[in-house]
């Protein structure tokens, strides 16, 4: 028997506060819950997508076929606490947003065998807000799933429960009978696959209660506190508060759109924004950009009104909508507040620890070098290609190398060594502006050609053969010479119209990020370093209001 379950807010007092709409009710026996209710319902999901084509390739009639949807819902008040037991379809019974966000990792971290893990979710900051599913072949310990806690948030996890108190029904269950039902899985919800039969769920739900107020995770995933989750109401005002004003003013290096969960590939082709016309505007994926230029268009205010509209989500096979999520749930921000940094993911605010601000900060101050090159400002380059160019004429012995990629067997696509060469040592990768995602391909750029530089004979003869023909002998030798630990640099330069906010006044995922990229250089046999480049920034004159005029007085008789 699987059940699944959601912690209700604590403002849900009365059962008919929880309904979407009215549902019909039936009473629950005493003896399993002293206050309980459930809830039933069934309607028609109509003909299936794929009837329409199964018609078209035969020739005799096909009877028409509908699905039903059933549906259950049990609420249990327990302690002041309303718990939601869901069914089938049952989820769809209850009011969105009245759920406790994070409820089933909770629980789940705090009773599952850390050494007996199936799957773990998690949401990285780097280059497209990535989310992964690492799914294990077999029970396999925290270790094996490669989760770096200086990179991902933590979204959902499934294994072996370390106990029994929430996988089986003790007083029915036969004694000495070995448990085989015993997964955990959770995220806002808590699933588990119950062996025997529940004689209370009043004790049932205490021991859910007491499971996610535990502390037990904090021996194997102490670390998911790096992030904690707010539920200060007064707080999360505040913050909506500032990212709106941030918004406004189109302060947007430190705010994304990404898809709140993990998805079927298959299960959707193209977005639509909110108010967006329905016959034509739809896009391939979620951009954040193309979300403000669709907002301007539709001229939506970017209020909390807009925060409560929602994004379509359309399915490939039928066009048909997949799911819409509010752009609330959709939007992933960096927001500082007071001295303090905040997270929006997935609907939910999270508070860096300052413990975890501090150690990434100091190791940027004290570890991570500045570029010893005396890089030139970017004052008059209309763009990246025009300050790659600059800094070829502008430093001794560099060679232009922006755009010229590389092509590999076995490599998808190309790679692109570098921006520009420096004899005898230097690979500079160089990016305009701050925003996370653009310094995550900055980074994942001098990742992925130092390591292939490194390990890959056929990537050194491909750079050599196909970018370095004709080009001063200096740089051939230094691409083609003996490998030898500490004899290279990677050199991150950023342009930027702020050099001082490099590193220390980055994005803080954005330097999470850089000292996880740099630590892996070193560990290549790299040395790293950073430096900045200043940028001119467009000054828009603002136009002059004009002077009021006084509208002359109406003529009596005569409309004004």
């Amino acid at each position: 028997m699987k059940l699944t379950c959601l912690l209700l807010n604590e403002d849900v007092k009365e059962f008919r506060d929880a309904l979407a709409r009215p549902t019909t009710e039936y009473r629950v026996s005493a003896s399993l819950a002293a206050d309980a209710r459930l809830y039933v319902d069934s309607s028609s999901s109509g003909e299936p997508p794929w009837l329409e084509i199964v018609r078209k390739f035969s020739p005799d009639a096909l009877p028409g076929m509908s699905g039903q949807i059933n549906s259950g819902l049990m609420l249990i008040r327990v302690d002041d606490r309303m718990l939601a037991f869901t069914f089938g379809g049952g989820r769809r019974l209850l009011k969105q947003d009245i759920y406790e966000p994070r409820f089933g990792l909770k629980v789940t971290v705090n009773r599952v065998n850390p050494d007996s893990l199936k799957s773990l979710d998690a949401h990285s900051y780097e280059a497209g807000q990535l989310q992964v599913r690492r799914q294990a072949a077999r029970k396999s310990g925290l270790d094996a799933f490669g989760i770096n806690p200086a990179r991902d948030i933590l979204r959902a996890v499934a294994g072996v429960a370390a106990s029994d108190d929430l996988v089986s029904g003790a007083a029915t269950a036969r004694a000495g009978r070995k448990r085989i039902l015993s997964t955990l899985a959770g995220r806002d919800s808590f699933t588990a696959a119950v062996s025997g039969t529940i004689t209370s769920l009043d004790a049932y739900c205490r021991n859910l209660l007491a499971a996610a107020s535990d502390a037990t995770y904090q021996e194997r995933f102490g670390w998911i506190d790096q992030l904690q989750p707010i539920s200060h109401a007064k707080l999360e005002k505040q913050l909506v508060k500032e990212l709106l004003k941030q918004l406004n003013a189109g302060t947007i290096s430190t705010i994304d759109l990404a898809l709140p969960e993990l998805v079927d590939p298959e299960d959707f082709m193209a977005v639509r924004y909110p108010k967006a016309d329905p016959n034509t505007e739809l896009e391939d994926d979620l951009d954040f950009e193309q979300f403000l230029k669709a907002l301007k268009k539709a001229s939506i205010p970017i209020d909390e009104d807009l925060l409560k509209m929602e994004i379509g989500f359309y399915r490939s096979d039928d066009g048909a909508v997949a799911m819409r999520r509010k752009v609330w749930e959709c939007l992933a921000a960096e927001i500082s507040y007071k001295g303090n940094d905040f997270v929006l993911n997935g609907g939910g605010w999270f508070q860096v620890s300052a413990s975890f601000v501090k150690e990434i900060d100091d190791y940027l101050k004290n570890e991570l070098p500045k570029c010893s090159l005396a890089l030139p400002d970017a004052l008059d380059c209309a763009d990246e290609a025009a300050y790659n160019k600059k800094l070829e004429n502008n430093l001794p012995d560099a060679l232009l190398q922006d755009q010229k990629l590389v092509g590999l067997r076995g490599v998808s696509g190309t790679v692109e060594p570098c921006d520009v060469l420096v004899a005898p040592d230097k690979f500079i990768h160089v990016k305009r502006k701050t925003r996370s995602a653009t310094l995550s391909h900055l980074l994942a750029q001098g990742h992925v050609s130092a390591e292939l530089f490194r390990d890959s004979k056929e990537f050194v003869k491909a750079w050599k053969t196909q970018r370095l023909k004709g080009v001063d002998a200096k740089f051939t030798t230094m691409v083609g010479g003996k490998w030898k630990r500490d004899k290279f640099e990677v050199v991150y330069v950023i342009v930027t119209n702020d050099p001082s906010k490099v590193p220390i006044r980055l994005p803080f995922f954005a330097k999470v990020h850089l000292r996880q990229t740099a630590r892996a250089l070193v560990d290549l046999g790299y040395k790293v370093s950073i430096g900045a480049a200043e940028e001119s920034v467009k000054k828009t004159t603002k136009p002059k209001k004009p002077k009021a005029v006084t509208a002359p007085a109406p003529v009596k008789g005569k409309k004004p």
